[in-house]
């Protein structure tokens, strides 16, 4: 039962916000589709499946993929204490300290810090390239009171408990997105001639990961002419 809730559980939820940003966004849709049908013409299978150094090079969908869990994941980190200690935050000006008595439990939400105005920029915004890494490979990089955050996103929780699938959840989001790209023109069905309002999410999620839609959001596909179709 674990296992099918690590695969499937949140994966499938964060393919379908990462295709929503992507077709909500008009200049998002532009660089994933120049991004795949660049790595299709050189890396691509027969098959049309992607292999791991064509899935390694798209960065825009990486990038998209982060933005997402940032916007969209809510995921709730626990831990116990083992002994009685005092727990300092350290925030420069001021006094955090307290006191946790031992077989206490603290629970941590990593979501504060994805919308935090100091760490990201008009956090509340989608930022396709937020996450891009330049043209000579180095990510960005993101800072809280002067100081480098190696981690600005926790979706996967972290120490020695971060998900072991993490590597795995990225590269099947890839390549579904990669795929529907490829094979397919997309877009969102209009209503009144605008594009629909982001699906609210379903609240009894909040701490299990990735926040479900509420509703459908139908699509316009059409097969792409200049590629192979899917059977």
């Amino acid at each position: 039962m674990a296992i099918m809730w690590g695969s499937i559980a949140n994966t499938m939820p964060t393919t379908f916000w990462v295709l929503w940003y992507i077709l909500s966004n008009e200049n998002a849709y532009g660089a994933v589709q120049a991004e795949i049908d660049k790595i299709s013409s050189e890396y691509a299978h027969e098959d049309g499946i992607f292999g791991q150094e064509a899935l390694e090079k798209m960065v825009v969908i990486e990038s998209i993929f982060k933005e997402t869990l940032r916007l969209q994941s809510e995921s709730l980190v626990a831990r116990n204490v083992l002994e009685d200690c005092v727990f300092d935050l350290k925030i420069p000006g001021h006094s955090r300290k307290y006191s946790l008595k031992k077989g206490s439990r603290v629970i941590v939400y990593p979501s504060m810090l994805h919308f935090d105005e100091e760490v990201f920029a008009n956090s509340k915004d989608f930022q396709w390239d937020r996450f891009l890494t330049s043209s000579d490979g180095k990510e960005k990089v993101f800072f809280k009171d002067g100081k480098l955050i190696a981690n600005p996103i926790r979706p996967f929780g972290g120490g020695s408990s971060m998900c072991p699938g993490r590597k795995f959840a990225l590269n099947e989001v890839k390549q579904c997105v990669a795929t529907f790209i490829l094979h397919f023109h997309m877009s969102l069905d209009l209503v009144d001639g605008r594009i629909p309002s982001c699906p609210q999410t379903d609240p009894e999620r909040i701490g299990l990961g990735v926040k479900a839609p509420e509703t459908d959001v139908l699509l316009v596909l059409r097969p792409r002419t200049e590629t192979k179709t899917l059977q």
